[in-house]
C-alpha cells in the first residue's frame, strides 16, 4: 500500500513537471480535469508498466483534441517517440533516475577509443582497455569539472572554496559528483569528504598544492601499487591526459597509483594509508600476501634508503610505519631537485657513490614493475649524471677512471636517449622540465664531444631500454654492488 502511495505520489509530481514543461502554470489552464488523471495514470504505468506506456501514449494522441490541448499532443508524441528509442529517458521526473538513468550512465560506458568504464567485482567502477594498446599511448583526455583552492594551514578557505566550486556544478554534473566514492576519513561535510576522496593536484602556476581539482571519469579509475597507466597535468589545454606506460591487454584493467611515495612504502603501511583515506584494501599483486609480496617489501626498503640516506644525503628516511599518524605519505617530502648549469641537481652528483646510487634505484624501480614517468625521469638523471662523473675522473689526473669507460659511455648515452623520447611520448610538449632535459641532455653531448645521433624510434627505445636493465646485476646482491659505487 505504502509503495503504491509512493508511486502515484511521484507520478503527481510527474504530471506537475510536465505542465511546466509545456508552458501550462496552472492546472486551471487545462481544458477539463480529464487531462489530469490521464496523465497522472500515465505516469503512473510508466513507472509499474513500462511496456504498456509507449502504446498508451499512442492511443491518448487518436483521442478526441478536445481532451487535452495542443501542448499536451504534442509533448506526447514526443513522449511516445523517447520511449521506443531511448526508454532511459522517455520520462524526467525525480525518482527514475536514480532507478534507471543513473543506473544506464553507472554501468558500461566508453568513454575514449581505448577505455571504458564498466562495475568490477569488489571495487565498484572502473576502467577497462577496450583493445589492445601499446606503452606510451595517449588514453583520454579530461577537463576539471571543477577547481578548488587548497590551503592546508588555512583549512576554512579550502572549505569554502570547495564549496563554492560543488554550486558552481551544472546540476547532471553534479549528479555524478555526488555519485563519487566518499573515502573514509572524518571531514564535516559529504562534498568535502568526495571531493577529497577524489580530487587531483591542480596547480597551472607551479605554486605547489595551490589548487585542486574534480575530474569525474578520471576519478573512477581504480587503484594499484603496480599501475598500468599515469595521469600528466597539460595546464595549457586545461586537461588531465591518462597515458599507458605498459601494453595492456584488451579487457585488461586500467589503473593508476592514488600515492606519490608508494614506491618507498611497504605493503602494510601502504595498506593502512589506503584504508585511512580511501576506505579499500588494496589486493594487488604487490600487496598480495606471499614470495611476490615479501620481496616487493624488501626492494623497497632498499629503494627507501638508497634514495633517501643515499643520493638525498639525509640522516635518516621517513618513517612511514606509524600508522595511526598517517594522514598522507607526502607529509615528509625528500630534498626536491633543483637545475644548475644544465643538470639536475640538488643532490651532489660529484660526491663519491652517487652515480652508483643512482644507478641502483632504477634497477630496483625497473625489477620493481614500475614504468612510469618516475622510472624514465630517474634513468634519465643517472645517465646524465654519471657521464658527469666519469668526464670528471677522466679529467682528473689524480683520480681513477672507471673500468672500460667506452662501453660505460655508450651504455650512457643510449640510456639518456631513449629515457628522453620515451618521456617526452607521455609529456606535454609545453611542459617546461622537457625543455630542462634537452638543455641537459645537449649539455652533456658537448662535454663529451658527442655528435648527435640519428633519431631513435619508439620501438629502438623500447628495446634498448630492457636491454640495458638485462645486463645490470641484483641490486639486493650488495657484494656486487659496492664494486659500481665510483
Amino acid at each position: 500500500m505504502r509503495s503504491s502511495f509512493t508511486k502515484l505520489r511521484v507520478a503527481f509530481s510527474c504530471y506537475t513537471r510536465l505542465l511546466s514543461g509545456c508552458g501550462v502554470k496552472r492546472k486551471e489552464d487545462m481544458q477539463g480535469g480529464k487531462a489530469f488523471s490521464v496523465f497522472v495514470v500515465l505516469s503512473y504505468l510508466q513507472l509499474t508498466s513500462p511496456k504498456l506506456y509507449s502504446p498508451f501514449c499512442f492511443f491518448l494522441i487518436g483521442l478526441e483534441s478536445s481532451m487535452c490541448p495542443p501542448q499536451f499532443i504534442s509533448k506526447l508524441l514526443e513522449m511516445a517517440s523517447r520511449a521506443i528509442f531511448d526508454p532511459a529517458n522517455c520520462f524526467k521526473h525525480p525518482l527514475l533516475p536514480l532507478r534507471q538513468e543513473s543506473a544506464k550512465s553507472s554501468t558500461t560506458r566508453r568513454i575514449s577509443d581505448y577505455i571504458e568504464i564498466i562495475p568490477i567485482e569488489g571495487k565498484g567502477l572502473g576502467t577497462v582497455a577496450t583493445r589492445d594498446i601499446e606503452a606510451f599511448t595517449l588514453l583520454y583526455t579530461e577537463s576539471p569539472a571543477g577547481i578548488a583552492i587548497e590551503k592546508p594551514r588555512q583549512p576554512h578557505i579550502t572549505i569554502s572554496s570547495i564549496a563554492e566550486a560543488c554550486r558552481k556544478m551544472a546540476p547532471d554534473i553534479r549528479a555524478r559528483f555526488d555519485a563519487l566514492h566518499e573515502g573514509s576519513r572524518p571531514f564535516q561535510t559529504r562534498e568535502m569528504r568526495i571531493w577529497k576522496t577524489n580530487c587531483f593536484g591542480w596547480d597551472p602556476v607551479e605554486n605547489r598544492n595551490g589548487f585542486s581539482a574534480i575530474f569525474l571519469n578520471i576519478s573512477l579509475i581504480n587503484h594499484s601499487c603496480l599501475p598500468n597507466a599515469e595521469y600528466q597535468q597539460n595546464f595549457k589545454e586545461g586537461r588531465m591526459e591518462l597515458y599507458s606506460t605498459q601494453s595492456i591487454r584488451a579487457g585488461q584493467e586500467v589503473t593508476i597509483s592514488y600515492g606519490s611515495k608508494f614506491q618507498y612504502m611497504v605493503a602494510s603501511e601502504r595498506k593502512a594509508y589506503l584504508r585511512r583515506v580511501y576506505g579499500f584494501t588494496c589486493k594487488c599483486p604487490a600487496c598480495a600476501d606471499g614470495p611476490t609480496s615479501r620481496m616487493s617489501d624488501q626492494r623497497r626498503r632498499l629503494l627507501k634508503k638508497t634514495h633517501y640516506c643515499g643520493i638525498m644525503g639525509q640522516p635518516a628516511a621517513p618513517n612511514f610505519s606509524a600508522v595511526y599518524n598517517i594522514n598522507t605519505p607526502n607529509s615528509i617530502e625528500p630534498i626536491t631537485l633543483v637545475e644548475e648549469q644544465g643538470f639536475a641537481d640538488g643532490m651532489q652528483i660529484l660526491r663519491p657513490g652517487t652515480a652508483g646510487l643512482l644507478r641502483r634505484e632504477v634497477k630496483l624501480m625497473y625489477d620493481e614493475g614500475f614504468t612510469g614517468s618516475k622510472l624514465l625521469d630517474c634513468m634519465f638523471t643517472q645517465a646524465m649524471t654519471s657521464l658527469v662523473v666519469m668526464h670528471k675522473r677522466m679529467t682528473d689526473q689524480r683520480s681513477r677512471a672507471p673500468l672500460d669507460p667506452h662501453s660505460e659511455i655508450a651504455r650512457c648515452v643510449q640510456l639518456m636517449q631513449a629515457s628522453e623520447l620515451l618521456l617526452r611520448q607521455m609529456t606535454p610538449a609545453s611542459d617546461p622540465k622537457m625543455r630542462k632535459m634537452s638543455q641537459a641532455k645537449d649539455n652533456c653531448n658537448q662535454m663529451w664531444n658527442v655528435a648527435i645521433p640519428e633519431p631513435m624510434t619508439v620501438a629502438q627505445c623500447k628495446e634498448i631500454i630492457p636491454r640495458i636493465m638485462s645486463e645490470e646485476p641484483d641490486p639486493l646482491a650488495e657484494t656486487i654492488w659496492s664494486s659500481r659505487l665510483f
